[in-house]
């Protein structure tokens, strides 16, 4: 009557063993970008991974930038490429309508994922930047919140675009009026919805 527990507590520790084993074993592989443009309705993207063993494929996801996030409930793009170097370089055909997109580079194995801001106008695809934060229309210094100082940074960036650098989620965040420009309107806008937080932006209609 012991035997057969004995060789089920055996059994139970071997597989603990094993899953232990395969935890510490198993490694994330980590993509970083160089850099991404479109040509032709084709986005090229060159990068590097440091773990071919743990990562031979990357999956493009695309979806309409949502209030700043990336959009899962919603793709309208997705395809994948084999790699077999540390350095690679990637074409994904894209046929977007005009509007801000964000593309999510990963894998099933990818400890993190890589995002680009795509701003498409026209025929015109622009990548605005990367970033891994959500974008709240207004708050532009990523904060949290939406204060006098967003306003300001905001109108300092349409005064000086020379001295002051936006990230593509600060951009994002700035184009309150939802016209793909940052001016003084958009300040404005801004500061108005720090005297009263019940505004919206004509950009969340």
């Amino acid at each position: 009557m012991k035997r057969p527990f004995f060789m089920f507590c055996c059994g139970v520790v071997i597989s603990l063993i094993t899953l232990l084993f395969t935890a510490t074993c198993s490694y994330a592989a980590t993509v970083k970008l160089e850099s991404a443009y479109t040509e032709n309705d084709i986005l090229y993207i060159n990068g590097s991974i440091d773990s071919i063993g743990a990562a031979s494929q990357l999956t493009l996801t695309v979806t309409p930038l949502v209030g700043g996030a990336y959009d899962l409930d919603n793709i309208v793009y997705i395809g994948q490429q084999e790699i077999s170097e540390t350095l690679f370089s990637l074409e994904f055909p894209l046929s977007l309508n005009d509007g801000y997109y964000v593309a999510r580079i990963g894998g099933s194995d990818i400890s993190k994922p890589r995002f680009i801001i795509i701003n498409h106008r026209g025929s015109a695809y622009e990548l605005v930047g990367d970033g891994e934060q959500n974008a709240v229309f207004g708050d532009v210094d990523q904060n949290g919140i939406i204060e006098a100082s967003d306003a300001l940074l905001a109108l300092q960036y349409v005064l000086t675009p020379d001295k002051i650098k936006l990230s593509a989620l600060q951009l994002y965040a700035a184009n309150v009026e939802n016209d793909n420009k940052i001016t003084a309107s958009s300040a404005a806008w801004i500061l108005s919805k720090t005297l009263n937080e019940t505004i919206k932006f004509p950009a969340e209609y």
